[in-house]
């Protein structure tokens, strides 16, 4: 029980900041706006779109499916995004909740703003857009890449309902974007004290409504403030025993529009294991 806690209180501080100052090995594509740099008043909200990648390291995606989420992913790199790579899988010392990445790009100068600033500066700052751009556009993926190289199916809980209530509650919350998007890479299969989605390392066929009364009772519930969540790999079991029922996936599928109806976010994509929607920033 003591290694628990104190496995639990690490990822409650990575999470939230109170490790310590990380340096640039812990969390990767950290930035400092172009406004701030060049001592710019920023008009406006600063993020207008905020994605969270979420990598459970429980599940093991093939590259086909990397690739899948990596091409979902391609069209939020835009202006006055922000984005944060979250890892997660159980409350261990070797497993737990940690930012790997965060980086964002700022909105352009507007253009009143723009013709009363001096040229050089002006040069200075779309530069250092550019190179927000580019950050983005290769530290993500790279990251994304990495982490899911680490995954591996030998770890012995899952436990997403307490994963998600940490970071919804450490990272989510802080968001101030009116466009939050929440992309979850994992098999949305529970494993933990609380209940189990498996039966004999097959995806168990689950009553939703029972399951939601269990996380309600464990109190693990969320609130991710009205984010549309978007999952690749659901139900994706490896091996010779991964047989899905049409049922079991239907089911897990309703359990999961169930919790995020209940924890303030809408289900708008349940790759069965690939994302057939397409993940497109809000204006």
């Amino acid at each position: 029980m003591k290694k628990y806690l104190m496995a639990s209180l690490a990822a409650l501080m990575m999470l939230s900041g109170c490790g310590g100052k990380k340096t640039k090995d812990e969390v990767i594509g950290s930035n400092q706006s172009c406004y701030e740099k060049y001592g710019l008043k920023e008009q406006g909200e600063h993020g207008l779109h905020n994605t969270f990648v979420l990598i459970d390291q429980t599940t093991v995606f093939d590259d086909k499916l990397e690739q899948n989420l990596l091409e979902k992913i391609k069209p939020l790199f835009a202006v006055g995004s922000s984005f944060s790579l979250i890892k997660f899988s159980t409350f261990s010392q070797e497993h737990y909740t940690s930012v790997v990445a965060e980086t964002y790009v700022d909105k352009p100068m507007p253009q009143d703003q723009e013709d009363d600033t001096p040229i050089g500066k002006v040069r200075k700052f779309k530069k250092c857009l550019d190179q927000q751009t580019q950050a983005i556009n290769t530290d993500i993926p790279s990251s994304i890449s990495q982490t899911l190289r680490e995954s591996n199916t030998s770890i012995d809980q899952s436990e997403l309902l307490k994963s998600f209530q940490d970071i919804a509650s450490s990272k989510i919350a802080q968001s101030t974007a009116h466009d939050k998007i929440l992309i979850i890479a994992s098999d949305m299969l529970e494993n933990s004290s609380v209940t189990s989605f498996y039966a004999n390392n097959k995806v168990r066929d689950i009553n939703p409504v029972l399951e939601l009364e269990k996380a309600k009772k464990a109190e693990l519930l969320a609130d991710f403030k009205g984010a549309r969540v978007y999952v690749i790999g659901a139900g994706l079991v490896v091996g010779k025993n991964n047989k899905r029922s049409i049922s079991a996936i239907n089911h897990l599928k309703q359990f999961w529009q169930m919790y995020f109806e209940a924890s303030n976010a809408k289900l708008e994509g349940f790759g069965e294991p690939e994302l057939l929607e397409t993940i497109s920033p809000k204006d």
